[in-house]
């Protein structure tokens, strides 16, 4: 039997839907990705070493992706919402 390998969407998706938590594992994604994003965004491309991504493209989408979530969400730091 040959085992197809999820896509990378449906990985997401899965970790989304199902699991022993529940609802809690979308809240946690949301969070993981905003707080990583955050980071990211705020770094100077040209402190980056290697690697195959260009630093530009790779802060660029923390920032772009940030905003997105920032956008929906809000300042998640704002203690009164």
């Amino acid at each position: 039997m040959t085992h197809t390998r999820e896509t990378n969407e449906e990985f997401i998706l899965d970790l989304i839907n199902f699991g022993p938590y529940g609802g809690l594992q979308q809240v946690f994604l949301i969070e993981a990705i905003r707080s990583y994003s955050e980071r990211i965004s705020k770094l100077d491309p040209a402190s980056f070493e290697g690697g195959l991504i260009a630093p530009e493209a790779w802060v660029g989408t923390a920032k772009y992706i940030f905003q997105k979530v920032e956008a929906r969400y809000g300042d998640s730091k704002d203690s009164t919402t």
